[in-house]
C-alpha cells in the first residue's frame, strides 16, 4: 500500500507537529497515511527540464539547494501570483519537450553550460529575493533552450482553462 512518505510530493524533512509537507496540497500529512490520487513514486523521473539537467546530467540529488531554491522560486512566487501564469504555463508545454531533448542529447558540456549560464545565476537571485530578475532569467533560459531544440513556445497560447497555481511542473493542470 502506497503511503505519504512514499510519495516524490512528500517532503519528510519539512516536519510540523509530526507531518512531513505535501507540495502538491501544500499541507500537511501524516507519513504513513494512506496516498491519494496524485500519488507519485519517489522514483519516477520528473519531466522537469531543469531536474533533468541539474540532477540526471550534472549528478546533482533531487534535493540539492538548486533545485530547492527553483522551486521556491515556482511554488513560493510564481504559483501565488496570476502575473506569472504564462510563464508557468508555457513551461508546462514546453518542458517535457525540452527535457526529452536534452535526455537525448550527446553533448555533455550544454548542461554545465545551462547551470553555470543560468541556473547557478538564478539560484543567487532568488536567495537575494530578487524573484522578478530570477524570473526574467528563468524565461530567457527557457527561450534560449526551445531555440536550441527547435521547440516551439506558440502551442502555450491554444491553452485556455490554465490552472497556474498548480503550474511549473512539466505538466498542464486545468482550473476546476
Amino acid at each position: 500500500m502506497d503511503e505519504c512518505r512514499d510519495c516524490s510530493w512528500y517532503d519528510e524533512r519539512e516536519y510540523y507537529r509530526g507531518k512531513g509537507y505535501c507540495s502538491y496540497y501544500r499541507d500537511y500529512y501524516y507519513p504513513n497515511s494512506s496516498a491519494c490520487s496524485h500519488f507519485q513514486d519517489k522514483n519516477y523521473y520528473s519531466p522537469c527540464y531543469i531536474t533533468t539537467i541539474v540532477c540526471h546530467k550534472l549528478g546533482m540529488d533531487d534535493d540539492c539547494n538548486t533545485l530547492k531554491k527553483l522551486r521556491l522560486l515556482r511554488d513560493g512566487v510564481m504559483q501565488k501570483d496570476e502575473k506569472y501564469a504564462e510563464v508557468l504555463k508555457e513551461y508546462d508545454v514546453v518542458g517535457p519537450e525540452i527535457a526529452k531533448s536534452i535526455e537525448d542529447d550527446s553533448d555533455k558540456d550544454l548542461c554545465k553550460k545551462v547551470y553555470d549560464g543560468y541556473l547557478s545565476k538564478i539560484v543567487k537571485k532568488v536567495e537575494s529575493k530578487d524573484f522578478l530578475s530570477a524570473i526574467v532569467s528563468y524565461e530567457q533560459m527557457t527561450t534560449l533552450l526551445a531555440t536550441y531544440y527547435g521547440v516551439s513556445l506558440e502551442s502555450a497560447n491554444n491553452i485556455r482553462n490554465y490552472d497556474y497555481t498548480r503550474g511549473g511542473h512539466g505538466k498542464l493542470y486545468e482550473k476546476k
